[in-house]
C-alpha cells in the first residue's frame, strides 16, 4: 500500500514493514540505525520513524521525519543527515513516547506539527 505523505512524497508503508528491522540510511547512504517503528498522524499519514541507535545496553529510539524519505533495495532513505538525526530528541528503549516528547521533535527539526487527536497525541505507533 502506498500512502501519500506531506508534500506529495510517497512512503511505502508496507514495503517497510515487510522486513525485518531494515537500516535507515541518510541521504549520502550512512547508516543511522534500524527501523523500529513508523509513527503516524491522526490521519494516519507516516509522519516520523523511530530508530535504534547505540550498541547494547547503550540502545535508544531517536526520530526522524519521513518527509521525502524513500524505501530502497531493503532500507529507508530519510532527508535527514546522520549527525542531526543521532543529536535530535531520544526515548530509552522501553519508554513510551510521551505528548511532550511529540512537540519537542518538531521543535527540534522544524517541521509543522500535525493536528492533536481527542486523547491529546499528535502521533500513535503503527
Amino acid at each position: 500500500m502506498l500512502i501519500n505523505h506531506v508534500d506529495a512524497t510517497v512512503f511505502e508503508v508496507d514495503a517497510v514493514r515487510s522486513r525485518h528491522r531494515p537500516r535507515v540510511i541518510d541521504g549520502v547512504g550512512r547508516r543511522i540505525g534500524s527501523l523500529d517503528a513508523i509513527y503516524v498522524a491522526v490521519n494516519e499519514v507516516p509522519v516520523f520513524a523511530a530508530v535504534r541507535v547505540g550498541v547494547l545496553g547503550l540502545r535508544r529510539l531517536v526520530f526522524v521525519p519521513l518527509r521525502d524519505a524513500t524505501v530502497e533495495q531493503g532500507h529507508v532513505r530519510v532527508a535527514y543527515g546522520r549527525t542531526t538525526v543521532k543529536a535530535s530528541p531520544a526515548i530509552g528503549m522501553n519508554r513510551e513516547l510521551l505528548p511532550a516528547d511529540e512537540k519537542t521533535m518538531f521543535d527540534y527539526y522544524r517541521v509543522s506539527c500535525p493536528p492533536v487527536s481527542g486523547s491529546g497525541r499528535r502521533l500513535h505507533r503503527r
